[in-house]
């Protein structure tokens, strides 16, 4: 199973229509192990909104985490892709 990450920007609170950005997505691997694959560069991300993040971060099923908790599911997985960094894939 996998999930996708975003950041949720210029949220309306009339309509709730908002932007995102891709931050990644989160890939079972097997032995209990997960695989985090880089939409974007975190850190040009940082620069770009602001940190710490006062924007929500949601997954692709609308569960909003805060920074801290998307923080610690990317630091729990052992594997890091940055291969989609910088492709039209976000």
């Amino acid at each position: 199973m996998s999930t996708n990450y975003y950041i949720k920007l210029n949220n309306c609170k009339c309509c709730n229509r908002f932007d995102k950005i891709h931050l990644g997505k989160r890939s079972s691997i097997g032995n209990g192990e997960c695989k985090f694959t880089y939409a974007v560069d975190l850190e040009g991300i940082e620069k770009k909104v602001g940190l710490p993040f006062d924007k929500d971060i949601l997954d692709e099923y609308g569960r909003n985490l805060d920074l801290y908790e998307f923080k610690k599911l990317v630091s729990d997985c052992k594997v890091k892709d940055y291969s989609l960094v910088g492709t039209n894939f976000s």
